[in-house]
């Protein structure tokens, strides 16, 4: 896992020492704004980094599995589509379709930072305008959660590696530049654990 991130911290931490740099050099104020902006968005950047790599760990681990317990799913689909509402642009709204009283045996913080990651990346992939379906509904004792959103869409020829590790598809890069390419990978990772 280190050999294949290196080159993704390597580059952000590249852009934040050179804006340290520049900042100490500029004398007008724009330029230091700028730099400092530039410092800000980069630590955010690398911040979500560490925090997806830090759950990769504990997903992987083992003992991880010692974090089952029964889980309301309604509760929590619920609590994460009402916290989400604040990250949607302008126009675009938010729909969730949720079956009271769905309980599963799961890890509850994998289950959230798994829901979490799905919900954003529906929101962050579509446009001003756009709407987001959330659903959650119990079939053949199985839960079923589909986010389904009008956005940009994933490229047939993309299907199939989108759950793949740093990967992001050219579409996705172009519409939304941040991203480690780490979520989906997440994701899968957390539904197999379930499974």
């Amino acid at each position: 896992l280190a050999s294949e991130i290196s080159h993704d911290i390597r580059t952000p931490l590249t852009v934040l020492s050179t804006s340290l740099y520049l900042l100490k050099k500029s004398d007008s104020l724009d330029g230091q704004k700028k730099y400092l902006s530039q410092i800000s968005d980069v630590s955010s950047d690398l911040q979500k980094m560490m925090e997806n790599l830090v759950s990769i760990i504990k997903i992987r681990d083992p003992i991880s599995n010692d974090g089952i317990t029964s889980i309301d799913l309604s509760k929590l689909v619920k609590r994460i589509t009402e916290e989400s509402e604040y990250l949607l642009k302008t126009k675009q709204k938010l729909e969730p379709y949720i079956e009271p009283d769905v309980v599963i045996d799961g890890n509850y913080n994998f289950l959230t930072r798994a829901l979490n990651n799905l919900v954003v990346n529906a929101i962050q992939y579509t446009p001003t305008g756009g709407l987001i379906n959330v659903s959650l509904k119990s079939e053949d004792d199985k839960a079923i959660i589909k986010i389904i959103d009008n956005g940009i869409g994933i490229p047939q020829e993309d299907l199939d590696k989108v759950f793949d590790r740093l990967y992001r598809s050219d579409n996705a890069k172009k519409f939304f530049e941040n991203g480690s390419g780490l979520g989906l990978y997440i994701v899968k990772m957390v539904i197999d654990k379930h499974n």
